[in-house]
């Protein structure tokens, strides 16, 4: 069986401020380089990551015209222009 062997062995990424970002986006980002890191320093071979739970209504400032939480939003009722911003959300979200 071939060996493998990490592609990196020290952190790439530098040591973040202390605490939780004010934003949500720059928390995500955060967690995601934690993952990240894990995978290529051979720390895991698995990683799962709950975004947000569904009823935290989580926004999403830096989309332009998203108004609302995603919870909310997933509320659309059918309305074009609410189905609309939560399509974009759960795009932002892939």
């Amino acid at each position: 069986m071939a060996s493998i062997h990490p592609s990196i062995t020290i952190p790439t990424i530098g040591r973040p401020a202390a605490g939780i970002p004010e934003s949500s986006e720059t928390h995500l980002r955060l967690m995601f380089d934690i993952m990240l890191l894990a995978f290529q320093m051979d720390r895991t071979h698995v990683a799962t990551f709950m975004m947000n739970n569904d009823l935290s209504n989580m926004r999403f400032p830096s989309l332009d015209g998203i108004s609302g939480g995603i919870h909310e939003l997933s509320h659309h009722a059918g309305d074009d222009h609410r189905l609309e911003m939560y399509q974009r959300v759960n795009e932002h979200q892939v």
